[in-house]
Formats: C-alpha cells, structure tokens, sequence
C-alpha cells in the first residue's frame, strides 16, 4: 500500500524546479573587471568596473587611481573589493550568495588556495620572497569574510562575453573620464546616471605623397563616431588648413555635444588612431 503522504515524482520535479528557480533567484552576480595605462610605471593611471546583477536589476560603477602601485592585477583587485563592499551596502550578502565573475585566474587563485599557504609561511613564497600585492590580497580576504557567501568563478576574457566586455569597457572609460575630470579619484561613480557632460576624443593625421597631402580626422563621443578625410593637390600649405578642418570639424560636432575634448597625438596609429591613418592613406588614393 502506497503511502498518502509521499509525494508523486512529477510533485517532486516540480519542487525541485521551483527551488531551483527560487535559488537562482537569490544569487547575485558580480561582474568585474580592471584595467591601466603605463602598467607599473610611475605615472601609471588604474580604471576598475563592477556590473552587480541582482536578477530585478543591474547596477555600474567605475573608479580610477593615479596613486600608490598600479598594475592590472591591483586593478581586477580593486574592482572585486568595491563590488563586495556595495553588496554589503545595499544588504545583499545577508540572505543571498554573491558570485564574483572575473577574467583573472591569479585573483580567484590568490583568495581560493594560495593564500592558505602564504599565510602558514608568513606571508612568503616557497623562494623566501615577499608575496607580491599583499596589501590588495588581504584587503579581499577580509571584505570577503565580512561578505560571508561568496564564490569566484573564472570568465574568459575578451572571448565575446556581453557582461565581461562591458565591464572591460567601463573599465578603460574610468581612466578616460578620470583624465577628463569627469570623476573623482578614488571613488565610485555609479553608471545608470550619465554625468552632465561628457569627453569628446579626437584623432587626427596628415600624410604627404608626391606632392599632395592627405588627412583623416576621427572623432568620437557618446553620440557614436565619425571619420572624415581628404586630400589637398597642393602639400605646402596642407598642414596649416588641416588645423582649419579640424577645429571646423570639432566645433560642428559641439553644437549637438556638451563635452571635454580630448585631441590625441597625431602620430598615435593604435586604437581608432590608426582609423585616422588609414583615412588618410585611402584620401591619396583617389
């Protein structure tokens, strides 16, 4: 005789669905990312993001740092920790688990198994060196203690991941707006509010050929990009009415965006620089 209490296996796939569903809906995740121009030099500028995905909503924060040591690791560290402390903040890691998605295999290694050695050989390697980025490693392990549910999962990076790339986005948009003014340093600007105004980047070269000279300006802010080019018979006096174009061009752009101009080097042939060259190569061309 069957017993009246015991539930059928189509009630218990349903529970088990339910509670599956109920306990997806009760993670957060995390999504982190750092990233730094002149890595480890003295004049070195650091950016760090964090995505927190609550299922209801989707919170961005970016920051930047001009001083102390700056490197790409202490950058994804810095992006972590300040993605945990605005989950405290806002009360998420009381009844929930929060899982950190991060590109940096070193960061999960450090916080999940390294430190436990390092700790019992005070803090040294097995070559009886310092360990390296104690200050951001111990920082984690505290903040993550205070968080208490947290587990780390690896993202590979730049593999065409939606929430890895944003964050790799904002990221380098910190260090931008940070070198704009746009935020201060050291503390998290959150993303959902756009600031008043915003930067406006300029690329532009000019290249000679027998005799002719060709340009290519490149000009991109939040209202998308925009290459313009074009080619003078005449290469005496191309340079002088290349500036003409260029603060026409710019002035034009203006009148429908508020925004700080950044004109980059003109020899600059990485990023959307080399757009700019490319332009002025075609420009010779036709």
């Amino acid at each position: 005789m069957s017993n009246h209490f015991e539930m059928s296996k189509e009630e218990q796939r349903r529970r088990k669905m339910e509670n599956k569903k109920l306990s997806k809906q009760r993670i957060v995740t995390i999504w982190t990312d750092g990233a730094v121009h002149h890595n480890g030099s003295p004049n070195a500028v650091g950016g760090w993001a964090f995505l927190l995905d609550t299922r209801e909503k989707k919170l961005k924060y970016h920051g930047y740092r001009t001083t102390g040591m700056i490197t790409n690791n202490s950058m994804e560290f810095e992006a972590v920790i300040n993605g945990l402390k605005k989950a405290m903040a806002l009360g998420l890691s009381k009844d929930r688990e929060i899982v950190v998605r991060t590109d940096s295999k070193y960061l999960i290694n450090c916080v999940t198994n390294w430190h436990k050695t390092w700790k019992r050989n005070n803090w040294k390697t097995k070559n009886g060196e310092q360990v390296k980025n104690q200050y951001h490693i111990k920082k984690l392990l505290a903040t993550v203690k205070k968080c208490k549910n947290v587990k780390f999962k690896w993202v590979r990076g730049h593999s065409g991941n939606e929430m890895n790339e944003m964050v790799d986005d904002l990221a380098t948009k910190a260090i931008k707006d940070g070198k704009a003014g746009l935020i201060k340093e050291n503390k998290e600007t959150p993303l959902n509010v756009e600031p008043k105004h915003s930067y406006m980047d300029v690329f532009y070269s000019g290249i000679s050929k027998n005799g002719k000279f060709g340009w290519g300006i490149v000009i991109a802010d939040g209202d998308g990009t925009k290459i313009s080019s074009g080619c003078y018979p005449d290469g005496q006096s191309a340079e002088k009415e290349l500036n003409r174009v260029l603060m026409d061009k710019i002035a034009e752009r203006k009148q429908t965006s508020k925004c700080n101009v950044i004109i980059h080097d003109i020899n600059k042939t990485d990023g959307l620089g080399i757009f700019a060259v490319n332009a002025a190569k075609s420009a010779l061309m036709v």
